[in-house]
């Protein structure tokens, strides 16, 4: 096979398809091997659901996969920045395909614009510089939440982001870090940080009650599509509400120097790394609640 690709053709409808090797199209394209893969909560509600907005059909098929790193293949001749043989992760710009204009990463070659490949250190391996595409969005919401020096901050969830946000708010300089409930996967990293002895009906509504007069809630998780908000409390308290959206200008370049820099450890996070060729296993370990970060190993030679 020259390019093999892993395409999601509906809920639980997913095959390898193999396509011509991708062709640059401008002098700054970049050619990636993609070597690893992470496993996201997207990547499961693609799987069980077949999409959000824009769903996956036998006309309209997406290749799957928006954490990834790998090596340079090859750079076009406008390229300065990066060169072959160098390692690179890609950004999660091409988190939302729109096929068949643009697709994932779950793929062996995959072309990106000069402009959102970075290097990776020599201290941070490829398989956890998978990891730099979701510390960006806790990053991202803890920016959000204008965390300051010695300040408390309650992460209501310990997957994936909720750890990542965690570490990054005690990198911001919060003095305590409380969790609310976990999952069996998680309780290795999970079991023994300080948790919420009680939680209310759903995850805003503890985040509401527990807050100070004047503090900040940020939703970095998507829940339901309608949940009920104590609107009273909200407004007593005066408090800051954001939403959190993947993340924005320089939170990828942060997130890797705090990996870089000790300061975020993805290591302790990895659970698992499933073949290529049997993707679908890490797609339902994740949905069964199995591990924190589970990954796809590339394409080999």
């Amino acid at each position: 096979m020259q390019n093999p690709s892993w395409f999601l053709y509906g809920p639980g409808s997913a095959k390898i398809v193999d396509r011509p090797t991708p062709t640059p199209k401008n002098e700054l394209d970049v050619v990636v091997w993609i070597r690893y893969f992470g496993v996201c909560g997207s990547d499961v509600h693609f799987w069980k659901e077949g999409g959000f907005q824009r769903k996956a059909s036998d006309e309209k098929p997406i290749v799957m996969g928006h954490e990834a790193s790998g090596t340079i293949d090859a750079v076009e001749s406008g390229v300065t920045s990066v060169k072959t043989a160098d390692i690179r992760f890609v950004s999660g710009w091409y988190s939302w395909p729109t096929p068949p204009d643009s697709h994932g990463a779950l793929t062996k070659y995959f072309i990106v614009p000069e402009d959102f490949v970075y290097k990776v250190p020599d201290e941070v391996s490829l398989q956890e510089a998978v990891l730099v595409e979701p510390t960006s969005v806790a990053v991202q919401a803890t920016r959000l939440a204008e965390i300051n020096y010695g300040q408390d901050v309650v992460v209501t969830g310990c997957g994936t982001i909720g750890l990542l946000c965690a570490a990054v708010a005690k990198a911001f300089g919060a003095r305590r870090v409380i969790f609310g409930r976990y999952y069996t996967g998680q309780a290795r990293l999970c079991a023994h940080l300080p948790r919420l002895r009680r939680e209310h009906k759903s995850t805003i509504q503890t985040g509401i009650f527990l807050l100070k007069a004047g503090g900040s809630y940020v939703q970095a998780g998507l829940g339901k599509a309608k949940p009920e908000v104590p609107m009273l409390v909200l407004s007593e308290k005066e408090l800051r509400v954001r939403g959190c959206f993947r993340y924005g200008s320089g939170d990828y370049e942060l997130a890797l120097s705090l990996i870089a820099e000790g300061k975020v450890k993805p290591k302790a996070m990895l659970s698992s790394v499933t073949p290529f060729e049997t993707a679908i296993l890490a797609w339902d370990k994740t949905a069964r609640g199995e591990g924190v970060k589970n990954l796809i190993e590339g394409v080999k030679d």
